[in-house]
């Protein structure tokens, strides 16, 4: 989906999105360090936490099925200069999201949308925005 049909369809998360692509999607593509990472394919929200209890956080995602969500994936090592407090939602609509953003200080790094049973549905990789993840937005 292009980020004008996005647009069309959420402005709000459009807004924010357009606002932090530039300033938090560039956080580990910008990074040199080395680190420990995977790419997840066709991995369940199971298979994300299994790796997160491992201290590895997501990167970012793509949906390769909405119903039961399966995600393919990159996880970094949650260190260094990839340390990040981070948080995944998935099946949330633009309001909950938008209060989910409000409620943890956080904003969106990486918004997927899709379709449950005919409804437009969210999936958001979110940064905690404090210490050195902090971006000015909104």
């Amino acid at each position: 989906m292009s980020l004008q049909n996005l647009r069309s369809r959420v402005p709000a998360l459009a807004c924010a999105l357009a606002l932090t692509l530039s300033a938090t999607a560039q956080v580990d593509r910008d990074q040199a360090a080395v680190v420990g990472y995977h790419n997840l394919q066709n991995a369940t929200l199971a298979d994300v936490q299994a790796w997160s209890v491992q201290g590895y956080r997501l990167s970012n995602f793509e949906i390769v099925q909405a119903d039961p969500l399966v995600l393919n994936s990159s996880m970094v090592q949650n260190t260094g200069v990839y340390a990040a407090g981070w948080l995944f939602y998935s099946d949330k609509t633009q309001g909950q999201l938008s209060n989910l953003c409000i409620t943890y200080n956080a904003r969106i790094v990486d918004l997927e949308r899709y379709e449950v049973d005919g409804e437009a549905r969210f999936a958001a990789l979110l940064f905690v925005n404090t210490g050195a993840q902090q971006k000015i937005w909104g």
